[in-house]
């Protein structure tokens, strides 16, 4: 297949998406198994797990290390999804392992088997990918929960983090943090350390204390006691934590609390064996860079992208822009999709915005502009329906002082398309 026809074929095995890890099973055996011949770090949480992620896979490059990384979803290109030794794969290298699994994927459907899912193949794609490469460590990120995402077909971790876990994919997962820590603590398995977030809502650690307990795993958690916060502003932060002094680029104080997860996780592989001296940690998060999370594309006005979609998410964001960005002038362009909770995420940031514009991205999953501007109605006293994320950009611009903030938030679709949009218009 050519890479064109590679989206294709994935976009047509969309139908076959669910929960559950017999499909990825019987794939990655008729592949040889790749999974069981690397070695992994495996995050999951609600937010911030990819933030982590890249955290420790840019850590255990710095340090020599030759490191696969799994990421959902992805931004601008599907081929974000899967890296290795700090580039992602090429296209036509991405089209070859698909063609590979396409294959197979019909011969298990030729056979009586169910056919897999796209997620499933994009997790087969990539243990293929990093087997092959010689990967020393892969970090892999969940799609969806834990227990019964793809991801989870790969044997015992050295380490697991279990980052922020709040309200998201309800019906899938759960209505309460508690529901959703039990999926969450799925990848907890006997033989590894696990990692938790400082600061974990107190549900969610009871069950990933219980689930340790049970599978006879060690448990760390960040020492805030350990922490001093040097800076914290629009160029990122600075601290020391546990002696180490450490610069990290990635903007809000989530982005504290997801360095020190990373930088435990890596303590961990010391522990195990893995040369990671404290210079090494220092530059792979000094290093470090992760697209749509409080991300500036431009400077005047300043816009910022942040794919924040979920309570927990809006919370960190409200929280950045109040310590950051106190006392600027904020125009906000939101669209979010229907199975999220944006009757909860609209209206807090509508309120934390002097103008508020309200986008739809398109497609079955979007949710229209004019629900977006209904959710907004009586928490900000500017509220446009803007329509299309490219006209809602435009809005923004025109309005937007040198001083003023342009804020595009909400799904991640509407990030990876403003972030195109806004590097055409530069």
């Amino acid at each position: 297949m050519t890479f064109e026809e590679t989206l294709f074929y994935l976009a047509g095995a969309e139908k076959y998406t669910s929960l559950g890890l017999e499909r990825i099973e019987s794939l990655l055996r008729l592949l040889g198994s790749p999974q069981e011949k690397l070695r992994f770090v495996h995050a999951a949480g609600t937010n911030g797990k990819g933030s982590t992620c890249a955290m420790i896979y840019s850590i255990l490059g710095a340090c020599g290390l030759k490191a696969g990384l799994f990421i959902s979803p992805y931004l601008e290109d599907i081929c974000e999804h899967i890296s290795s030794g700090g580039a992602a794969v090429t296209r036509e290298r991405f089209a070859e392992l698909m063609t590979e699994i396409r294959a197979v994927a019909e011969e298990m459907l030729a056979g009586g088997e169910p056919h897999p899912s796209s997620f499933e193949m994009l997790t087969a794609a990539a243990l293929l990918y990093f087997e092959r490469e010689g990967c020393d460590i892969a970090v892999m990120e969940t799609g969806l929960g834990g227990r019964l995402d793809a991801t989870n077909v790969i044997p015992a971790p050295i380490v697991c983090a279990v980052t922020p876990v709040s309200v998201d994919h309800s019906a899938e997962l759960g209505g309460t943090v508690r529901e959703i820590a039990l999926e969450k603590a799925g990848i907890i398995k006997s033989g590894c350390v696990c990692v938790t977030a400082a600061g974990q809502d107190r549900d969610a650690l009871t069950v990933i204390e219980a689930a340790c307990l049970e599978k006879g795993v060690r448990l760390t958690v960040p020492d805030e006691g350990a922490l001093e916060v040097l800076r914290c502003s629009e160029s990122g932060s600075r601290i020391v934590y546990r002696g180490m002094t450490l610069d990290i680029p990635l903007v809000g104080r989530h982005q504290i609390q997801n360095a020190l997860t990373a930088i435990e996780a890596a303590l961990v592989l010391r522990g195990s064996g893995y040369s990671l001296p404290e210079s090494g940690i220092a530059e792979g998060l000094r290093a470090v860079r992760w697209s749509g999370r409080l991300e500036a594309v431009r400077e005047r006005p300043l816009c910022l992208l942040d794919g924040a979609h979920n309570p927990g998410g809006v919370n960190v964001l409200l929280s950045a822009l109040e310590e950051i960005y106190s006392g600027r002038r904020v125009i906000t362009v939101m669209g979010m999709l229907k199975n999220k909770d944006y009757r909860h995420c609209v209206p807090r940031v509508a309120a934390a915005s002097d103008v508020f514009i309200a986008a739809s991205t398109g497609g079955a999953r979007a949710l229209p502009a004019s629900s977006v501007a209904e959710a907004a109605t009586g928490h900000c006293a500017d509220i446009r329906e803007g329509g299309t994320l490219e006209n809602c950009l435009k809005t923004a611009l025109s309005e937007a002082k040198d001083s003023d903030i342009v804020l595009v938030c909400g799904s991640l679709t509407v990030i990876g398309g403003a972030k195109r949009l806004l590097a055409d218009t530069n």
